[in-house]
């Protein structure tokens, strides 16, 4: 690619969680293939509760994403929407534990309405260090590493930039 006279190099930033980000959002395409494939296709759909429903396409994908886990990092623990918590090593895996929603927004996904999303992220000592989230009707892949040192209400931009929120003054959990 030729120079832009005036232009300034950019340093590539590198995180310690470099391996595992890449590897979190590999499995998420994965994962969103097989939502797409399933995709107005679902052939089983089961109440979890009175609003919240779980596929057949929910427990593929799980299958698939913690097979991954348990084949590139055998000693983490995992936490998964739909099965729970899978257990590690704790002592190898130095406090990791991968949490997943291999479908978010199964509703959505069950009535054929393109919003949902593969979520994976790494929490490492109690602080989450890898996210990865995948819209794969839009191909939209949204990455994070690293992120425990960063400003506490950032709003996640596509591929781990963050922009500040205008007005924002505090974030609660659901």
């Amino acid at each position: 690619m030729p120079a832009i006279p005036g232009a300034r190099a950019r340093a590539t930033r590198t995180s310690r969680w470099d391996a595992e980000l890449a590897f979190a959002a590999d499995v998420a395409r994965r994962a969103g293939a097989v939502l797409q494939a399933g995709y107005q296709n679902v052939e089983r759909i089961t109440h979890k509760s009175r609003r919240d429903v779980v596929t057949d396409v929910d427990y593929r994908s799980e299958e698939l994403v913690i097979s991954a886990i348990r084949e590139a990092y055998p000693h983490d623990a995992i936490l998964a929407e739909e099965s729970g918590r899978h257990g590690g090593d704790i002592r190898a895996a130095k406090g990791r534990t991968w949490v997943i929603d291999p479908l978010d927004g199964t509703v959505n996904y069950a009535n054929s309405i393109p919003y949902y999303s593969v979520s994976i992220g790494l929490v490492a000592f109690g602080k989450p260090v890898v996210g990865v989230v995948l819209d794969p009707a839009r191909d939209d892949l949204y990455t994070v590493a690293g992120a425990a040192h960063r400003p506490p209400h950032p709003d996640l931009a596509p591929h781990g930039k963050f922009r500040a929120v205008p007005g924002l003054r505090r974030l609660r959990s659901l």
